[in-house]
């Protein structure tokens, strides 16, 4: 994934997730009309693009979208969630038993309410 760190005229500080993909696209983009220098260390994900204004370097630089994977709660997340709210013992059981399995729901509700709830309860 390529992510914008600044953009100024005629440069492009880039991000990406591996050094790999670093080296991939600077081997790409070298032979590009337009590209001036590409600067980069050995060991870093970033990538300095220096190019000339109105080049197609310029246009394809400012064509990379930025994908973002959309960030979703899981199972666990929305039981830690929404298990405060629920009161009545056995409701609390089914709904840790739905949301998270039968055996690791059972689990987690008997450790909760037989050792976790009572410790808490009795130091604070």
């Amino acid at each position: 994934m390529i992510e914008y760190i600044s953009v100024s005229e005629g440069r492009a500080r880039l991000y990406f997730s591996t050094r790999e993909e670093r080296d991939l696209f600077m081997r790409g983009i070298r032979g590009v009309e337009g590209v001036k220098d590409l600067e980069g260390k050995e060991n870093t994900k970033t990538l300095l693009v220096v190019y000339s204004k109105g080049s197609f370097a310029e246009y394809f630089i400012s064509q990379i979208k930025i994908r973002r994977e959309a960030e979703r709660l899981s199972r666990e997340d929305i039981h830690f969630y929404l298990s405060y709210l629920i009161k009545h013992p056995a409701l609390k059981l089914l709904f840790s038993m739905a949301m998270l399995g039968s055996v690791a729901g059972l689990i987690t509700f008997g450790v909760c309410s037989m050792f976790l709830v009572p410790y808490v309860k009795t130091k604070l």
